[in-house]
């Protein structure tokens, strides 16, 4: 079971929402501060809390909960960091400048699940009707009112309304929701440790059943002796104004001893320094809640579909704690549904640009392009790039050149480099890498990286993989089969270029010290150069490289060898995979 889309009606600041796509993976809240990004987040949490409580309660005694102010959820379904408690307060909650006008409007809340094959089967065992794989559920919330309703057309909506609590609890039984909020103290890892120190020594327990009891026993005679003198001397003092009274006791119980055992301890950190985790600061307390919460939910037994929700994953961190993280929820999200709100470009979905969700000017609307989506979160970019998604980084002008001519005689991405959706840019040396990673990072740029597979090629992805600002998938190196190190003109084929070479430099590239040296190319072409007299001082192989690509930039075809294109045949298909996922297998033609 997902949650596919979601619509808010007049809650809070947001006026309108309507039915909003929410991504099987990551989904993203943007917007200034104020605008509304955690009231988003806060009416996905109160409908899921409320369809929680309905499916132990009935439709009434939800109801009630308007006159009481409180309802507990679900002790059978209890999660740590479970999203906030059922809250719904009409004079805080409808919007204010509507309250007026409407004394008795709803803030009206739809969220619409999707089912598999086998969970719609299951619906209609239990619950007795047919569902095309969808089920729309209406939350209405007024002053002293709750609407529960099935948002489906057709004769079979009414029938589906009165069931509230069967499909409550069916959609209970299937469907988990977590939220971690923007200020995670230490209080919230206790919560979580205490849980899984709780759970782990609930199994001790019942393997050494016999001997816990006996230890339980043996603590409860030495607390008994302190507590019956006090007990003694409560009742003096409370038998002077209340002479009937004749005896106090205080009493241990057992299974409320087991649990304080279980659920009492302390956390220490050493980062350098070992100190209490209450005594650390913000960003290893905000690092550490997270990195339990992960660990707690890997732990745990998951239904068949969960929600996590969090709000400013950044908050307190460092930028490269922020790049970890966001590896992180890409992580979580190719196993469970991760919805956050953030300020930062860096967590910004950038493989679907519409699983981001623009909160602005009380409406939530679904991002159209990466340029909206740096205006609003203020990042600038050149006006020629603003809007490049994805960005191809390779080593030098040369390379630029020779790539961008090629690329845009290629069918599938031609049309992606005249719109300006794809780019390409030197970094001007492989020893730039992580410099210029980290800045296209916040600009929002997807990047993909065209590398020389030598030694300094392979130590920038090294460098830049371990900083967590490159990922395997989204690097090409040169690699040849048949060098142990190689250069993107390795896989250019030498007749392309070779007459230039020989009217500008009186050299003969058919000689055997470039065409059979098992070397790479500008070491071949050192070689073949002083093989036949020639000086080859450092200038000039920057010099050459520029005439080659001059030669590639004149011609239409014929750019590589047969055996050695493979690389920039994936670089093809890796690039539009970033942009067209649909078109990706037929992304390679033949030049």
């Amino acid at each position: 079971m997902r949650i596919v889309s979601f619509s808010v009606q007049n809650y809070r600041s947001i006026v309108q929402a309507r039915k909003l796509n929410i991504s099987d993976n990551l989904t993203v809240l943007i917007g200034q501060n104020n605008e509304g990004k955690s009231n988003f987040l806060s009416a996905i949490g109160l409908v899921l809390a409320i369809l929680d409580n309905l499916s132990v309660a009935s439709l009434d005694d939800v109801r009630r909960y308007f006159q009481r102010q409180q309802l507990r959820r679900n002790p059978a379904r209890r999660r740590i960091g479970t999203t906030r408690s059922l809250e719904y307060e009409w004079l805080r909650d409808f919007p204010v400048s509507l309250q007026e006008a409407k004394p008795k409007g709803l803030s009206v809340f739809t969220v619409e699940f999707r089912l598999t094959e086998a969970e719609t089967a299951h619906f209609k065992e239990e619950i007795g009707h047919n569902l095309n794989g969808l089920l729309p559920v209406q939350i209405s919330l007024g002053r002293e009112e709750l609407k529960f309703a099935i948002a489906k057309q057709g004769r079979g909506q009414g029938p589906l309304s009165q069931k509230a609590r069967e499909i409550a609890a069916f959609i209970g039984k299937l469907f988990e929701s977590t939220y971690i909020p923007a200020i995670r103290p230490a209080g919230l890892t206790y919560e979580i440790v205490e849980e899984m120190v709780a759970r782990e020594l609930s199994s001790l327990q019942k393997k050494e059943e016999d001997r816990f009891k006996k230890a339980v026993e043996q603590i409860e005679k030495l607390q008994q002796g302190v507590v019956s003198a006090l007990a003694a001397n409560i009742q003096r003092t409370i038998a002077q104004f209340i002479p009937s009274v004749r005896e106090i006791e205080i009493r241990f119980d057992e299974e409320n001893i087991s649990r304080a055992i279980r659920r009492s301890c302390e956390i220490f950190v050493d980062d350098g320094v070992r100190t209490s985790l209450q005594e650390k600061g913000d960003g290893i307390k905000s690092l550490i809640a997270l990195a339990m919460m992960r660990h707690s939910r890997n732990g745990e037994q998951q239904t068949e579909s969960n929600m996590l929700a969090i709000e400013e994953p950044e908050s307190h961190l460092h930028p490269g704690a922020i790049h970890e993280i966001r590896r992180v929820l890409l992580e979580i999200s190719q196993r469970s549904q991760v919805i956050i709100t953030t300020h930062c470009p860096i967590l910004v979905n950038r493989d679907a640009i519409n699983s981001n969700i623009v909160v602005a000017k009380n409406k939530a609307t679904q991002a159209k392009n990466i340029a909206e989506i740096r205006q609003i979160l203020g990042v600038q970019t050149a006006d020629n790039l603003s809007n490049t998604e994805v960005m191809l980084v390779v080593e030098g002008e040369d390379d630029r050149a020779s790539i961008l001519h090629i690329l845009s005689l290629m069918p599938a991405i031609a049309p992606m480099l005249q719109n300006g959706r794809l780019n390409a840019e030197s970094m001007g040396g492989c020893s730039n890498l992580r410099y210029r990673l980290g800045q296209l990072d916040n600009t929002i740029c997807r990047h993909h990286v065209l590398l020389d597979d030598d030694a300094a090629g392979r130590e920038a992805v090294k460098k830049a993989t371990e900083a967590k600002l490159l990922q395997i998938r989204d690097v090409t190196m040169t690699v040849t089969p048949d060098l142990k190190e190689s250069e993107f003109e390795d896989l250019v084929d030498p007749r392309l270029y070779a007459e230039v070479i020989r009217r500008q430099y009186g050299v003969d590239l058919g000689a055997d010290a470039f065409r059979k040296s098992r070397s790479k190319w500008s070491s071949r072409m050192e070689a073949v150069f002083k093989s036949q007299g020639k000086p080859f001082p450092d200038a000039l192989l920057t010099e050459i490289k520029y005439a080659v690509s001059a030669a590639i930039c004149e011609s239409k075809t014929g750019f590589f060898l047969a055996h050695r294109r493979q690389p920039i045949d994936a670089l093809a298909e890796a690039l539009v995979e970033k942009l067209s996922p649909e078109k990706a297998k037929d992304a390679v033609k033949r030049n």
